[in-house]
């Protein structure tokens, strides 16, 4: 397993848009992310990914 703790990421000046205590993905195999428009799936990827900083202040 792939384990992230403490993710959390605000755009400037706006309300924090992720907080997740504890993700898991394994490390071999796919992995779905799904959810309601504006749910914060596509930030998620770019904070994976390292294209976005994930502290707030």
């Amino acid at each position: 397993m792939i384990t992230i703790r403490n993710l959390k990421f605000a755009y400037k000046k706006n309300r924090q848009i992720l907080n997740i205590d504890t993700l898991q993905f394994p490390k071999c195999g796919r992995v779905g992310i799904i959810g309601e428009n504006g749910a914060g799936k596509t930030t998620l990827g770019r904070c994976l990914c390292g294209l976005e900083k994930t502290a707030v202040r």
